[in-house]
């Protein structure tokens, strides 16, 4: 991806890291690229496919792992059915300064900006 925002992004995962004495690795820098082309909250095994698809050496539990770290690094959010089964990850660039808001729906996870209403 030569995007600078992901980059950008991509910087400060590794910060984070860096600070709390965890290596980043090749594994967790394909996991933040897949994560970070989705548009819409997905789960960990939606993006445990789309790693698949660049790198068969990926485990499950790095990405789970890895997803973890970036909600506490607070470049993911986490959306947690209120039953609890299913785990739902999006975005929230705040690099990019986002000015518009979003509705999260509690049902299915589906994410509708300003413009979309």
């Amino acid at each position: 991806m030569n995007n600078p925002l992901f980059h950008q992004v991509d910087d400060r995962f590794r910060e984070y890291l860096r600070s709390n004495g965890i290596r980043g690795t090749h594994h967790r820098a394909t996991i933040l690229q897949v994560f970070l082309e989705n548009t819409k909250p997905v789960t960990a095994k939606d993006i445990h496919y789309g790693v698949k698809a660049v790198n068969l050496r990926v485990s499950f539990h790095c990405v789970y792992a890895t997803m973890g770290l970036l909600v506490k690094s607070g470049l993911a959010k986490e959306i947690i059915q209120d039953d609890g089964t299913a785990r739902r990850y999006t975005h929230e660039l705040t690099i990019a300064h986002c000015t518009h808001s979003h509705l999260v729906c509690k049902d299915c996870g589906a994410t509708v900006t300003a413009e979309q209403r």
